[in-house]
């Protein structure tokens, strides 16, 4: 076996116990029935655990059970995926997963490892499946990602599907999931391949380049323009001050000849004022320089001096510190014949009594010393600003006076209104030169290059040859439909066909051999038809992904073969079917053959599982008896979920 096949559904109770459904691996799986007794619920298990959007089982299931989860093999790996039921009846976020080349089945909800969200597990479990390289590829085919809710319609022939006249898959009733499945089919049949999945990646990264370098000439081409029109504004500026001489060819000129006149530009010398009283101007300007100096070393020194009361301040603290300790000395009355520090009496002078008391007498004169060196900085502060004030008015009198001279010079006065023009424009200019900033120029030849690889990829894997490729597809699947639906029960007009299968609106056309007339799916008529069209398409399509080595798994779960025949209506028990019946009705004779089609299939497809959830049981039929792995009937009062599980918790 190397196709996913599931071995284990595990259903885990409020009451810690836990009852599990045991499958055949690469074989027939049947469980027959009577209604009521929670067969369909297993799909809705089956699919609750594989991430789906709504929480679909029975509300008897649901009730009474905490988790559910299901065991999977490829022979070589298996996972263990389980989800929680929620409170709510809604389905929970909160799923499990777990896989290795040996995996226990969980025995408790507790024991369930691999925590987390619902789309963190289904990414987990899409890698696994081999969906990763498909969905990191630049698919072409969809917008949307290869899901593993995409496997569902291959693996799933429930009630609404097995004998439907209108639904040819599983999900396609749903607007929805039919868009997405519908959107997937072209992978699962085949046309994407590796290679082309290689292409499509180097594609998506050549369009990003592409991306770029056009991206690169759209700023490269409007830096042009703005930097051209900065240099022309300034230009025109300076022209205004007589700076410079503007003409025709400013307008023609490239953005390098105009930053070169600029550049020239900033090299303009700063033209002397000449003042009738320059003499005194100059005397005044050398006393305000002067002054201008003091006051900054003044300013330093106040600086420095506030640092340093700053220091004296953490000084004083620690003075007040050692001046405590230094208080303790009052406590010691030493004599030669007391303890100073207990008063007892000495019998004679003793040698630590003196050392005790020449310690107290050398903090005395520490704390003296304290007290003479403590820093005072405060009156060397106040003077320094007592300083820089009267500097303040000085300087303020000498800019006074200079103001006044230069009013004096009305033509000095131009001049320097002149050349404050200038200098403001030539700081523009040196502001602009220093500040633009180089936008790097696209690559012709590269953007070139990446276009002329895309036409390659495209041309080697374009729509024609993907389109190509899926007819190749829906011609083989045809093709093995047609064979298996000779070995069905059927009728009119049916009876001796070819089916087509088209997958871009997924449908069954039926040519008639002679006639070469079509009939479409909805015109069949008859359940009978319709159930033998169903399982010969799905058993065609499983051999098609099979040969394909599809990580679609080998499982077809179907619900109720014998639905077209025996009715739940007519019985709500256990239909038993003995083999009188197969001589004297032809509904018995037909469900034999199709039951027989089932077993020889999944003998000669290798790694197909088939699960049957059935009314009817073949008590005559060796393969079918030996397949039915569980048994519910009424008067049993077996079912899939016993009766007795509490729908709360017990305490």
């Amino acid at each position: 076996m190397n196709r996913w096949n599931i071995s284990h559904l595990i259903f885990y109770s409020k009451n810690n116990l836990h009852r599990t459904i045991e499958f055949n691996v690469n074989d027939v799986t049947i469980i027959t029935g009577a209604s009521n007794t929670g067969k369909s619920a297993v799909i809705t298990a089956i699919d609750y655990c594989l991430g789906s959007s709504t929480n679909n089982i029975p509300a008897f299931v649901s009730a009474r059970v905490t988790h559910i989860a299901t065991k999977w093999s490829d022979g070589t790996t298996e996972f263990v995926i389980g989800r929680e039921i929620s409170k709510s009846g809604k389905a929970s976020g909160n799923m499990y997963f777990e896989y290795g080349a040996d995996v226990d089945v969980p025995i408790s909800a507790n024991d369930l490892n691999g925590r987390g969200n619902i789309e963190e597990i289904k990414a987990l479990l899409e890698n696994l499946f081999g969906f990763t390289v498909v969905n990191e590829s630049d698919n072409v085919l969809s917008v949307n990602k290869i899901s593993i809710r995409q496997i569902t319609p291959f693996i799933y022939l429930d009630k609404k599907v097995i004998d439907s006249d209108t639904t040819l898959m599983y999900g396609l009733d749903d607007q929805n999931a039919s868009k997405r499945i519908i959107d997937s089919l072209p992978y699962f049949l085949g046309a994407i391949d590796l290679k082309e999945l290689e292409a499509m990646r180097r594609l998506r990264g050549l369009k990003k380049g592409i991306e770029s370098e056009e991206r690169k000439q759209i700023l490269f081409e409007q830096h042009q323009i703005d930097v051209l029109e900065k240099c022309r504004s300034l230009l025109a500026e300076a022209s205004q001050v007589g700076l410079f001489q503007m003409d025709d060819s400013v307008v023609s000129a490239n953005k390098d000849t105009l930053i070169d006149i600029l550049e020239r530009l900033t090299k303009w010398e700063y033209s002397a004022v000449n003042f009738e009283n320059d003499d005194v101007l100059k005397s005044l300007q050398i006393i305000k320089s002067n002054q201008l100096a003091e006051l900054n070393i003044l300013r330093r020194k106040k600086t420095a001096a506030i640092q340093m009361n700053s220091t004296t301040d953490d000084y004083d603290k620690v003075v007040e510190k050692q001046l405590s300790k230094l208080d303790l000395s009052k406590f010691f009355q030493h004599t030669e014949e007391k303890c100073p520090v207990c008063s007892s009496d000495f019998k004679e002078p003793n040698e630590i009594s003196k050392m005790i008391e020449n310690s107290i007498v050398e903090l005395r004169r520490e704390r003296k010393v304290v007290k003479n060196h403590k820093p005072a900085m405060n009156g060397f502060v106040k003077e320094i600003d007592e300083k820089i004030d009267g500097l303040q008015i000085n300087i303020n009198k000498s800019d006074n006076e200079i103001r006044n001279l230069i009013k004096e010079s009305e033509v000095a006065q131009n001049q320097l209104v002149l050349n404050q023009n200038i200098s403001r424009i030539i700081g523009r200019i040196s502001y602009f030169l220093d500040n633009h900033t180089a936008v790097e120029a696209f690559d012709q030849k590269k953007l070139n290059d990446y276009n002329r690889e895309i036409e390659q990829i495209n041309s080697k894997y374009g729509k024609s040859h993907k389109e190509e490729r899926i007819a190749l597809a829906e011609r083989k699947i045809s093709k093995y439909a047609t064979a298996n639906l000779k070995e069905l029960p059927r009728g009119i007009p049916i009876e001796n066909c070819e089916v087509n299968f088209f997958s871009k609106q997924p449908k069954l056309v039926i040519t008639d051999a002679e006639t070469e007339r079509k009939t479409p799916f909805a015109n069949i008529g008859s359940d009978e038809n319709y159930l033998s069209l169903h399982l010969s398409f799905a058993f065609a399509f499983q051999r098609f992904l099979s040969e394909k080595k599809s990580s679609v798994p080998g499982l077809l779960i179907l619900d109720q073969v014998s639905r077209p025949y025996y009715s739940n209506k007519d019985s709500d028990d256990e239909k038993d079917i003995k083999e009188v019946d197969i001589n004297n009705d032809d509904d018995s004779a037909a469900l034999e053959k199709h039951f027989n089609f089932i077993f020889k299939q999944v003998q000669e497809q290798k790694g197909l599982q088939v699960i049957i959830l059935e009314h009817a049981y073949l008590s005559y039929h060796e393969a079918y008896k030996k397949a039915t792995k569980y048994k519910w009937p009424k008067i049993a009062n077996d079912k899939l979920i016993p009766s007795d599980w509490p729908e709360v918790f017990e305490s």
